[in-house]
């Protein structure tokens, strides 16, 4: 099952550093992304537990897919997919027109599931993330 994602949430959003997801947003951050009208987030529940979910925000023509996190268990399931394709419902009913994102290129999965979606590379970010590592920027037109 997927619901909408609330302050509530944060906590089990900062536990994703736990599993090696190191670009987790802070408990302060995201409770306080909450506050704002234009961050939303999608939760996947397995037994009403969550184990998954998404971030995004909207600006005034786009949007940005911030992060998305599988528990391990979980992985290689389609549970990254299904909550993309959720967000982009939200995203196309707000009447935005791309959706943007950031991946590591090391992170073969995620960049195969983006593809399946329909997102493309676009470009590199030099030295994006906190390890200094790049990343690809990948879009999709809706």
């Amino acid at each position: 099952m997927i619901r909408d994602a609330n302050v509530f949430d944060a906590e089990f959003m900062v536990s994703a550093k736990e599993y090696g997801f190191s670009d987790a947003f802070s408990l302060s951050v995201i409770k306080s992304s909450f506050c704002s009208d234009r961050f939303f987030g999608k939760i996947y529940l397995d037994r009403e537990v969550p184990v998954a979910y998404i971030t995004y925000s909207l600006s005034y023509d786009f949007a940005d897919i911030e992060s998305v996190f599988v528990m391990p268990d979980y992985r290689k399931q389609g549970i990254a997919k299904k909550l993309i394709l959720e967000a982009e419902k939200h995203i196309k009913e707000s009447g935005k027109e791309a959706i943007f994102l950031e991946v590591k290129p090391t992170n073969e999965s995620a960049i195969k599931t983006y593809s399946s979606c329909g997102y493309k590379q676009i470009a590199v970010r030099a030295k994006y993330y906190s390890d200094g590592s790049d990343a690809l920027i990948m879009r999709k037109e809706i």
